[in-house]
């Protein structure tokens, strides 16, 4: 063990102890520490780092500087007048804290010697006594994090393709496995044998993007998607070995749709996701083979994209679903899908998703919190967590291991870029050059600057230019794992509005100082500024969108007509847009009906964010996943060009500039933990 100033540290329980409080580190954050315990006052480069604590495992700057955020954040560390961790530019780090080893061991208190007692006394002192260890277990069991859960310490990839693999799914056998590749903005299913690495592409031709598949429990069937903007089909196929049947057709979903499908352990039902399109959410049904009966299954209330996320319990007839509430806290529910009876078991105020039952049927497992880094465990209640793995790669998509014991997850360090693209000469370059995500990128109204959200320091933070050719400064210094969804400026460059799930923060853009508007947690869409003293964005209500408009000064939530559902304001009054109730177009200052028979197409909103804008007689616009494609309309001579196709949603235009956030594309593979065995 270990004393740091205050603290009590033990490496072997990867734990702190401080002023009678425990605190839990991840696995490698307690390899770091354990490091820095044994290089004080040093300079400790990074690549002595990856060499020592990451055993030469390829690992990014970005990584190590986020490992040595959540350490500083255990140790209440201020990066900017430290403690322990000192930052020396451009060399790596210095553990400045004073470290002593320490002896583990427990010193017992003197004790008197023992009064004579009645021999009665002493029979219920003795009972009390051998029951003391039971009733220590029991508080222990019933208060204490779970100590014996199992961590896994290293991984294996399984596949190695260009793209983004996803949706690993071994079979029962563990001799296959299927994954989807999502590449130059394909979606490609494939089934690969383990042994030998033989690949088969399940295809359906050119036009429809294939997966993500099922086992059938005997590993004979596999499920899938095939589906494009126009269609949605859903497909089963006989195996034998790697030999495959010919597809047939067992539903049609509403074109747009991109659901998932799964086998339940009753050999001719399914479970599958759909929407109706138009930004519906999706919702869970029931299809029976044999009668070819859909039924909607009893779910949580819909919201955001909906009830997308399942996972069937590996024994019992019982789903887990991962879903939203109104104030955007994400709920884990358990269906019983022979009674269809829905229970809540718990939820979360955390930007996490994707829950799947653990090996053992009795814990959930989730990614962490974003950057998600970690792959957690929550007992049913939510009450107790566990660190199953962590390491430098960014998760997803955890799915259980055939074996019984281990887990697959996509692992990858895909990040974005923001991109300037010339209208005038239709080509696009990096604005700024980094190895980290850089998103939400948005030029100021009144001068040159950029504002954009960055993980260059570890964690987000807001971040400006003072142009497209300046160095970016950091304006923000949080310390905490807040995910923004959308950034916009005020029309007088002061204020920046941040909105995250549930919230909306507002930044001072000359000090960096943020708060958070006193408002109801709930889905908010549409952010704009309609001046300088007022925020405009649409809240849900019952079954419509609303607009309202909140007061900086006054403090106060004002609803606009129940006319508007979205606005979108400009600058340039003429420029501002509205949306109605109806879905109608309207333009300018004081709306007005918009008939141009072109623009009915535009997506006003795409996600929670504003999709359309306006510039003059120039309208520019985003289609929605999976292409992302721009288009331009010319009202003077009634053309609408497309631009080009990015790989997310999101973009500002200015000046004869299109500024949007580009998937700088890195190999995302699939990978499993190794288990003891």
């Amino acid at each position: 063990m270990w004393r740091i100033g205050r603290f009590e540290f033990c490496p072997a329980r990867q734990k702190l102890w401080c002023d009678g409080e425990t605190i839990a580190l991840e696995p490698m954050a307690a390899e770091l520490l354990a490091y820095f315990c044994t290089q004080p006052n040093r300079t400790v480069s990074k690549d002595e780092l990856i060499d020592q604590v990451w055993q030469g495992r390829v690992v990014t700057d970005n990584a190590i500087s986020r490992l040595v955020t959540k350490l500083r954040k255990a140790l209440g560390d201020d990066p900017r007048q430290p403690e322990f961790i000192a930052t020396l530019p451009k060399k790596g780090y210095s553990f400045i804290a004073r470290a002593e080893r320490i002896e583990e061991s427990v010193t017992m208190p003197a004790t008197e010697p023992e009064p004579d007692l009645p021999t009665q006394q002493k029979r219920n002192i003795t009972a009390m006594l051998m029951l003391l260890p039971v009733l220590i277990v029991a508080l222990l069991w019933q208060f204490l994090p779970t100590e014996n859960r199992q961590t896994f310490t290293s991984v294996k990839a399984l596949t190695s393709d260009k793209g983004t693999a996803s949706f690993p799914q071994l079979s029962p056998s563990g001799d296959r496995l299927l994954y989807t590749i999502h590449h130059e903005g394909k979606v490609r299913q494939f089934l690969k044998r383990v042994s030998d690495q033989q690949l088969i592409e399940i295809s359906h031709g050119e036009d429809l993007g294939v997966g993500p598949a099922k086992w059938r429990d005997d590993g004979r069937q596999i499920v899938y998607l095939a589906a494009s903007p126009s269609r949605c089909e859903y497909y089963v196929r006989d195996l034998d070995g790697m030999q495959l049947s010919e597809p047939q057709l067992i539903h049609q979903c509403p074109a747009g749709s991109y659901g998932i499908i799964s086998y339940t352990h009753k050999p001719a039902e399914l479970v599958f996701t759909a929407t109706n399109g138009d930004g519906a959410p999706y919702l869970l049904y029931r299809l029976n083979l044999n009668s070819q009966q859909v039924e909607r299954l009893n779910q949580p209330q819909a919201v955001l994209a909906g009830n997308s996320q399942f996972d069937l319990h590996p024994v019992e007839n019982k789903l887990l679903i991962s879903s939203p509430d109104q104030q955007q806290w994400e709920g884990f529910y358990q269906l019983d899908l022979n009674s269809n009876i829905l229970t809540l078991l718990f939820k979360q105020n955390a930007y996490v998703c994707c829950g799947i039952w653990s090996q053992d049927g009795e814990h959930v497992v989730v990614t962490g919190e974003h950057p998600t880094y970690q792959l957690s465990e929550f007992s049913l209640d939510g009450d107790k967590t566990n660190t199953l793995f962590s390491g430098p790669l960014i998760l997803s998509w955890p799915q259980r291991h055939s074996n019984g014991r281990d887990y697959l997850f996509t692992g990858g360090q895909n990040y974005y870029n923001s991109q300037l693209y010339s209208l005038n000469d239709a080509i696009s370059a990096a604005v700024f050059t980094s190895s980290t995500d850089d998103r939400l990128a948005h030029f100021a109204p009144q001068s040159e600057r950029i504002a954009f959200v960055s993980q260059r320091s570890g964690n987000e933070e807001i971040w400006l230019a003072d142009s497209a050719a300046a160095t970016p400064r950091k304006l923000t210094h949080f310390s905490d794992s807040r995910h923004y969804i959308d950034l916009v400026w005020s029309p007088d460059d002061r204020q920046l509005a941040g909105l995250t799930l549930n919230q909306i923060h507002l930044i001072d853009t000359g000090n960096g100082a943020t708060q958070v508007l006193d408002l109801p947690e709930a889905e908010i869409r549409g952010l704009s500024f309609k001046d300088a003293h007022t925020l405009a964005f649409s809240l849900k209500t019952q079954t419509n969108w609303q607009l309202y408009f909140y007061d900086l000064q006054e403090k106060a939530l004002q609803k606009a007509p129940h006319t508007w559902q979205f606005a979108r304001f400009s600058s340039h009054p003429d420029d501002s847009l509205w949306l109605d109730q109806q879905g109608n177009l309207y333009v300018g200052a004081q709306p007005q009906l918009v008939a141009d028979p072109v623009l009915r197409t535009a997506h006003f909103t795409d996600g929670r964010q504003l999709n359309l804008i306006k510039q003059g007689k120039h309208w520019y616009w985003q289609s929605g996943y999976p292409d992302y494609q721009f288009y331009h309309y010319n009202q003077d001579n009634d053309d609408v060009s497309t631009l080009f196709n990015a790989t997310t949603n999101g973009f500002d235009v200015r000046g004869g500039y299109l500024l949007f956030s580009k998937l700088v594309q890195q190999n995302a593979n699939i990978y499993s933990t190794e288990s003891a065995r």
